[in-house]
């Protein structure tokens, strides 16, 4: 009945591991660890050191936009999008661009 739901994946199956590793630590530790500190794969996500650098910078600067006023912000963002486009253009048209990296430029600007 659980299967009509949500289907059986190895994606849910380790998070399930996870989650019962994370509380049998509770039985061992008075405060217990969290799945994804047992097992750093289930983290979503890619981990900071795997993760492209134009991806992770690109995030960086649109995250610095966030405490700005509202027209500083604006006009920055709007250099920031022109400039991702930018490599998104760039990296689709080499010979063999690398999908992820346009993946992640456009889910920032979208």
């Amino acid at each position: 009945a659980l299967n009509a739901w949500n289907p059986w994946t190895d994606d849910r199956q380790a998070n399930q591991l996870g989650l019962i590793a994370s509380l049998l630590t509770h039985q061992v530790y008075k405060k217990g660890q969290p799945a994804t500190e047992l097992f750093p794969y289930l983290q979503p996500g890619v981990p900071d050191f795997l993760e492209d650098e134009r991806v992770s910078k690109a995030r960086k600067i649109l995250n610095s936009t966030i405490n700005m006023p509202d027209k500083l912000r604006e006009s920055n963002l709007k250099t920031f999008i022109t400039a991702i486009k930018e490599e998104i253009q760039i990296e689709g048209d080499l010979d063999d661009p690398d999908y992820y990296v346009i993946r992640q430029l456009k889910k920032l600007i979208a």
